[in-house]
């Protein structure tokens, strides 16, 4: 129980498992929450709250196993209340289409593939050391998608990663070797199985690579399509998310990823669609500020430019996480963020120890700011 908070005046609804309270003269409106449970009924407080949206985005801490908690429990919670036709993640579009594969097929060894052999949050910095596991991640999605007679898909609108080898460029190598397509590229087909072997393929190697295979598959376009039939879509698509890559530079320009990323947003998701997306806290704020300097080339996240877009106006609720000595790729973290030190220390000494849900949209005094960058945020505290 929250001990040092005040209660809401009565029309606040009260739900089974607490009632809402107000932190003391800030207006910040105060849920329990219980990170370890993905029972959605735990969630009921926020029926009424995301009546209007349609997009939820949730920020995420890379490489650690809270998130992993985090997205099951709000994935079975709008899976209940909404519905749920895309979840959106901070991968490329290759990664999000084998993941379709394994949850259409059930295929572990896809799934094995995918998530070991291609850098994803799994990894930080040494492949061999393994701080959360996507694969039994992916596997409980799975079998949830199935208990439930969901028919949701997986989108990945982020470029790729150059550092431990490309997953486009592997996928451009299966989709040859299904559709039986080498006899179209013969100058690049071997230098693409050669690239795909090497755990870091050199920048250079990949674009000398790419301008000898554009070449053919212009020369051979129809045939190609012809040959793909449905799957014409994803191999093109799998191929422009490689070229983006190459665009990006092997530094990863932050300013291009952004736009790229608001771009793929756009195309791949609907205005009926009901979206679940998890990404890194500065790609979800809702407004461009100076918030995140610290980031090379950063002219605000893809979601502060979502919420401009007239197809996804007034539908986004973008929630924020902020963590009492969560582990995050083996380090102990509390990434204030958006938050000063002292804002975070009251928020803290406030919850006196209890992990919450906080609705920013009536703030005052020091957090009135707050809500413009995330109208909620969740407040862990696994320090213990």
């Amino acid at each position: 129980m929250i001990k040092t908070l005040t209660i809401v005046i009565s029309f606040l609804a009260l739900n089974s498992f607490g009632q809402p309270t107000l932190l003391e003269s800030d207006g910040l409106v105060v849920y329990p929450f219980n990170i370890d449970s993905t029972d959605p009924n735990e969630l009921s407080y926020l029926d009424s709250i995301i009546q209007p949206y349609s997009i939820f985005a949730l920020a995420e801490y890379h490489h650690s196993e809270t998130t992993l908690k985090e997205e099951k429990k709000f994935i079975a919670y709008l899976a209940k209340i909404k519905g749920l036709d895309k979840i959106v993640i901070e991968r490329s579009y290759a990664y999000g289409y084998w993941i379709n594969e394994y949850l259409d097929t059930g295929d572990t060894l896809l799934l094995k593939i995918v998530t070991d052999k291609f850098w994803t949050f799994d990894y930080y910095h040494k492949k061999d050391v393994r701080y959360v596991n996507y694969y039994e991640f992916y596997k409980w999605l799975y079998n949830f998608k199935i208990q439930e007679n969901l028919s949701f898909d997986v989108v990945g609108i982020d470029l790729d990663q150059l550092r431990h080898g490309t997953l486009s460029l592997w996928s451009i190598q299966h989709f040859i070797d299904k559709y039986a397509l080498a006899n179209y590229f013969p100058l690049s087909y071997s230098v693409l199985s050669e690239l795909c072997r090497k755990q870091e393929p050199k920048y250079s190697e990949l674009r000398k690579w790419n301008k000898t295979f554009q070449k053919e598959l212009t020369d051979s376009s129809v045939e190609v399509k012809n040959s793909l039939k449905y799957d014409s879509t994803n191999f093109y698509k799998l191929i422009r998310g490689f070229e983006s890559v190459l665009y990006s530079g092997k530094n990863m320009d932050s300013y291009y990823r952004e736009n790229n990323m608001l771009s793929n947003f756009i195309e791949e998701v609907d205005s009926t669609d009901i979206v679940y997306a998890q990404f890194g806290h500065p790609h979800l704020a809702l407004i461009e500020g100076d918030r995140y300097r610290g980031i090379k080339n950063f002219g605000g996240g893809f979601m502060s430019h979502v919420v401009k877009n007239e197809k996804y106006k007034s539908k986004v609720l973008s929630i924020y996480l902020l963590c009492k000595g969560c582990k995050s790729a083996g380090y102990t973290t509390s990434h204030p963020g958006i938050f000063t030190q002292e804002e975070y220390d009251k928020i803290f000494r406030a919850l006196d120890g209890e992990s919450a849900l906080i609705d920013f949209r009536n703030a005052k005094n020091g957090f009135s700011n707050i809500h413009k960058y995330f109208q909620l945020s969740i407040f862990l505290n696994d320090s213990n």
